[in-house]
């Protein structure tokens, strides 16, 4: 038995999981060595959900079966000894310590904590995300400012908001440089900077799976791309298979740099395959379902997509 590359687009209640733990079963049932296949998720709440299905499915070799979180999958192919992993807690301090050197707000030190800090750190670990650095902020930054200024034109106060804006653009590249500073200094790195050193560490590397399932694809920013393309040893020689199963009607991850441009990706690649039956909701709901869709969508694939459940 043999499964083709392919991008799975399955609705709510279709059996994402379902479909993966499905097509696993049968390719170890049919031969396939546990050890040849990866299965990467989103949470590790999904990731638990997929082991357990396999263990009882497949008793002790549903525990071969490597399945992840793309963050676990790329720290297990990294020298732990070579990095410290930085504590989320910590993380937020050495921002709040830097926007307080930077002068970056006049506000008191509990605004700052309660109303700026988050802001910050989210929209840089957004910028992260899509592998932008303070470098690439700096060297086009007339352009990027100059795009602010045309989303801004038809408020009121546009100069002084423009103002403020381009003050703000230089204080957020001198924090996100102190940043990346503070992490080399004392040999950090955070949950993102997995995702870079797994991309630089094994840009050459074949490794040995000859099937690759990623589930929730919808959800998976442009570095999880990435990641996902290189464990399935894309352009690299190896015919391994990979399988990709999501639902771009359900990005809800976008504000931590989830990108529909991996599906739109995917599905020029491969083959497509559509689950359509919804074991989960009643008739009523789908309709309206398709409904909201059709009258709320720009995307056909997606309009078409929810006519079908």
């Amino acid at each position: 038995m043999s499964i083709k590359s392919k991008l799975i687009r399955a609705g709510p209640g279709t059996g994402k999981t379902t479909e993966i733990v499905n097509s696993i079963v049968s390719l170890i049932e049919h031969g396939v060595e546990p050890s040849k296949i990866l299965a990467i998720t989103f949470t590790t709440s999904a990731e638990q959900e997929i082991r357990d299905r396999l263990l009882e499915k497949l008793n002790i070799k549903g525990a071969e079966v490597e399945v992840h979180t793309f963050h676990s999958f790329a720290l297990s192919r990294l020298d732990r000894d070579s990095f410290r992993l930085i504590d989320p807690s910590l993380k937020s301090f050495i921002f709040y310590k830097l926007l307080l050197d930077k002068g970056v707000y006049s506000y008191g030190d509990t605004y700052i904590l309660n109303n700026q800090l988050s802001a910050i750190v989210s929209n840089i670990d957004y910028l992260r995300c899509y592998g932008i650095t303070p470098k690439q902020l700096r060297d086009n930054k007339e352009q990027i400012l100059s795009k602010i200024k045309e989303k801004l034109s038809n408020n009121k106060n546009t100069e002084s908001q423009f103002i403020d804006a381009a003050n703000l653009y230089d204080h957020l590249i001198a924090v996100y440089e102190g940043y990346e500073e503070y992490k080399a200094k004392q040999n950090f790195i955070d949950y993102t900077d997995m995702l870079f050193k797994f991309i630089q560490v094994h840009k050459d590397t074949v490794f040995e799976y000859d099937y690759v399932f990623i589930d929730e694809l919808q959800d998976a920013n442009i570095l999880e791309g990435k990641v996902a393309e290189m464990a399935a040893n894309v352009g690299k020689g190896k015919d391994t298979k990979l399988i990709l199963v999501g639902d771009a009607k359900q990005s809800i991850f976008g504000f931590q740099g989830g990108s529909l441009a991996n599906f739109h990706k995917f599905s020029e690649a491969y083959e497509e395959q559509t689950l359509k039956i919804n074991h989960r909701s009643c008739k009523g709901i789908i309709d309206y379902s398709a409904e909201f869709m059709a009258q709320n969508s720009k995307d056909q694939k997606m309009i078409e997509e929810a006519k079908l459940l």
